[in-house]
């Protein structure tokens, strides 16, 4: 199974010594691949450290190849991002918005219109193309930022708890969206506490907890042993 993330030793250190990431070790295949752990294990530091956000206090990161300290604008080009709480121009409206975003990730004024009409639509939106985002429900937000995310047609997309406060139905919007990601030969680095929705979508997955990772293995593995919340269970409580 061909790897696309490569994760060495990564360490993050802040001040006053609290320490997010211990040493951490990982490999992330090709597919959906899905991080779970508790409450500030560390989930959200090692998605920004692996999105350019912040730096590692040591270890190293290859991505697609590329060096992550070396080649950071490179992998950038590659990358796409939904953070836990995604910033919007709350004030534009959808498509307005999508397209003034792509031109500053770099594409071209008809790449940006381009992008922006297909990805509205991919997202379920382009009824509302015309809306001011601050009209939007939580879930069309979420939508919007998921959209954004893709512009740049990136390998690989982070999504750090991308269904986080929605309802059921709008989960599953997101959900399907992953899905198609997937079967475009992308790579999606899931971050959730949702059992379910990990178990339902991911074809690996790891838990990490203290900043150290407690476990990876494929989901055929994960269901031979009982289901993801039971080996969540014993991975964690013992």
């Amino acid at each position: 199974m061909e790897t696309v993330i490569k994760i060495r030793k990564i360490s993050k250190v802040y001040p006053a010594n609290i320490r997010a990431l211990s040493h951490l070790t990982l490999n992330v295949p090709r597919g959906i691949f899905g991080l779970l752990g508790p409450n500030g294990s560390g989930k959200t530091t090692l998605i920004q450290i692996l999105t350019g956000v912040i730096r590692p206090s040591c270890g190293s990161v290859q991505i697609l190849g590329y060096d992550l300290k070396k080649e950071m604008q490179l992998i950038k080009k590659n990358l796409g991002y939904l953070p836990e709480h995604p910033g919007l121009y709350e004030d534009m409206r959808g498509l307005k918005f999508l397209q003034y975003m792509g031109r500053l990730s770099g594409l071209s004024k008809k790449e940006a219109q381009d992008n922006a009409k297909r990805l509205l639509k991919e997202v379920d939106l382009q009824k509302w193309e015309s809306t001011k985002i601050r009209r939007y429900s939580a879930g069309m937000k979420q939508r919007i930022a998921f959209a954004q995310s893709l512009l740049n047609n990136p390998q690989i997309i982070f999504l750090d708890e991308p269904t986080k406060g929605l309802d059921p139905l709008e989960r599953q919007k997101v959900l399907n969206k992953i899905k198609k990601i997937k079967e475009q030969g992308k790579t999606v680095f899931l971050s959730s506490h949702i059992l379910v929705e990990i178990e339902k979508v991911a074809g690996c997955i790891a838990i990490i907890s203290n900043g150290k990772l407690l476990f990876q293995g494929m989901i055929e593995e994960i269901k031979k042993k009982g289901g993801l919340s039971s080996v969540y269970r014993k991975v964690l409580i013992g």
